[in-house]
């Protein structure tokens, strides 16, 4: 006579060598079900036994399916290039330029520096892709109201075609910072 079904679940520590030597070390649990009417396992990886100290070690932490990645780690791993881009943007005058010269349009202003900043960390690549781009470091970047659409950059484009004065102010401030002298711009 089987043994009755009690449900319960059971756990065990397991240890499984590998080929090249490595010890992996896993959480087992086991439990019978009914409608199958066959045993079931889980396994967890918990890590690497040290051969010497016996010790586990943890193995690359992974995150649990359909679980987002919280906004510190996201934040860490993928703005050190805006930050970068940010920092040579102020501590070369680009900034100060830009906003000199359309101090009155604050949002153009903003417009422009971020297509600076997606030619910069995109290595001047084509500016079919700064929709995406805006849309993923949209919190990051000087223009952070709506994503940097097709119709934002008619837009940008269509008003610098209509204000020459703009890009003329840029080389003038530009102009003054290099001194009297001959230059090409």
């Amino acid at each position: 006579m089987p043994r009755p079904y009690t449900g319960q679940h059971s756990f065990r520590i397991v240890d499984r060598r590998k080929p090249n030597g490595t010890v992996y070390v896993y959480e087992q649990e086991s439990w019978y079900d009914p409608v199958t009417k066959s045993t079931k396992y889980k396994h967890i990886l918990k890590g690497i036994r040290d051969p010497q100290t016996g010790e586990i070690t943890p193995t690359h932490p992974r995150a649990s399916k359909g679980k987002a990645p919280s906004a510190p780690a996201a934040a860490e791993t993928h703005n050190a290039m805006i930050e970068i881009t940010k920092s040579v943007c102020e501590n070369s005058g680009v900034y100060a330029e830009v906003m000199a010269s359309l101090a009155d349009n604050r949002s153009i202003a903003d417009q422009i520096l971020t297509f600076a900043w997606n030619a910069f960390c995109n290595d001047g690549s084509t500016w079919s892709h700064i929709e995406n781009w805006s849309q993923n470091y949209q919190s990051l970047l000087p223009y952070s109201l709506n994503a940097v659409t097709k119709d934002v950059c008619q837009d940008l484009f269509g008003f610098i075609g209509l204000h020459p004065e703009i890009s003329l102010s840029v080389f003038k401030h530009r102009a003054s910072l290099f001194g009297s002298g001959d230059m090409l711009a």
